[in-house]
């Protein structure tokens, strides 16, 4: 369970910092996270 509301807040700081760049590019280069996070959070 403690695993999974780590993801679940890791995917919602990843969609916050995307909103504030506009550029989800960006947002993957500086957290180190692939794209597809992304389509699929």
């Amino acid at each position: 369970m403690l695993t999974d509301s780590r993801i679940i807040k890791y995917k919602i700081e990843l969609l916050n910092l995307a909103e504030e760049f506009k550029n989800i590019l960006k947002v993957s280069k500086i957290k180190s996270a692939f794209r597809d996070t992304f389509y699929y959070a």
